[in-house]
């Protein structure tokens, strides 16, 4: 059975806890990944030192960074903060995920220690605490602020927020990475976009990244198919028409195109 949001409620966020979960955990774990269950610390690799990170199934291509090593952060560590990582890792192997995730996120907060803030925002997302993994994914993003996984878990927290402001700001930043294809990009931004149940709010975070680049034809075309896949075919009909009005009509356009016909009806 999934978790429920019940420790530390804030109530700007309380309403959007039913859509969180599984999304967080399907964004931490893998991209695209067809499962959307949230997982337990039992799964959680058994054999993992107190500060390593259990590594996702699938990262982001431009990404694929290997977690910090216990002897990178034990140079100079204080014991107390030993003692921190301990009850973290012991606490999330006897599922206390709640005590995990507080004292991980403050061992992270003490070291700036990217891997560190990494596991406290899946220690956090796991029990359920929605102030804590946000917390905790914003440090992430400050402490690594080139990981294509922490814009993108934040951006993915903030849209299902209904954020679209600050979702606007992550997924900007993703869009444009320097380290990935503009094409790579885009299709990270469509999975994030795709896997929201609140689909205007994910058309409308579209919008502002296509707005915000209005010559560049493939942000244009993937609007449109994320529309088709929100099932909303008058607008993407009404982009590509747009769309055809400045582009030539290429291969990708006219398999889109087609799709709309065949939506609208058309033989």
């Amino acid at each position: 059975m999934p978790h429920t949001f019940r420790v530390n409620p804030d109530p700007r966020y309380t309403r959007h806890t039913a859509a969180w979960l599984p999304m967080l955990a399907l964004t931490l774990a893998v991209t695209g990944c067809a499962t959307t269950s949230v997982p337990s610390e039992s799964s959680l690799p058994a054999t993992e030192s107190p500060v390593a990170l259990p590594a996702p199934v699938a990262p982001p291509a431009a990404v694929q960074a290997e977690p910090a090593s216990p002897s990178a952060i034990s140079e100079d560590i204080d014991p107390e903060l030993w003692y921190q990582l301990l009850v973290a890792e012991f606490a999330s192997r006897r599922n206390q995920p709640q005590l995990a995730a507080t004292n991980m996120l403050d061992a992270a907060r003490q070291t700036a220690e990217p891997a560190l803030a990494r596991r406290a925002t899946t220690l956090a997302i796991v029990a359920g605490n929605e102030t804590g993994a946000l917390d905790a994914a914003k440090l992430w993003t400050e402490v690594a602020p080139a990981d294509n996984d922490a814009h993108q878990v934040l951006g993915t927290m903030y849209l299902a927020l209904g954020d679209i402001d600050n979702a606007h700001g992550e997924l900007t930043y993703l869009l444009n990475d320097p380290s990935g294809t503009r094409q790579n990009n885009l299709r990270q931004i469509t999975g994030v976009l795709g896997r929201e149940r609140n689909r205007a709010n994910a058309l409308e975070l579209m919008r502002r990244l296509v707005d915000d680049r209005p010559d560049d034809v493939a942000a244009q075309l993937a609007y449109a198919n994320l529309a088709l896949r929100a099932d909303n075919v008058t607008l993407a009909r009404t982009i590509l028409d747009a769309l055809l009005l400045g582009a030539d009509l290429d291969g990708d356009i006219a398999l889109t195109y087609v799709a709309v016909l065949q939506r609208e009806g058309n033989p």
